[in-house]
């Protein structure tokens, strides 16, 4: 990936769980989006988040290296989901 173009991402839950059918986990991937917008860390175009997968029309900055944002940004939310899950398992 470079900086100053177009991507179309898709990320996809382990074994397609449903994952993201919860409205919270979802706000969770749209804060992590937002705080790297308004970070100026990239720009997007377009995202859906379905309950299994999500998908996303970003571009980053010219100068920057899209690889390391998209893997801190999985990371992250990644890790906010899954503590979130294990919290809350019953």
């Amino acid at each position: 990936m470079q900086g100053g173009k177009l991507y179309f991402f898709t990320a996809t839950n382990l074994e397609w769980k449903m994952v993201l059918r919860d409205d919270h986990y979802k706000m969770i991937i749209v804060n992590s989006l937002n705080h790297l917008v308004l970070n100026k860390q990239m720009t997007i175009y377009a995202f859906v988040i379905m309950p299994n997968h999500m998908h996303i029309i970003w571009s980053f900055p010219e100068f920057s290296d899209p690889s390391k944002i998209k893997q801190r940004f999985m990371k992250f939310t990644a890790q906010i989901i899954i503590e979130d899950l294990k919290r809350n398992r019953n």
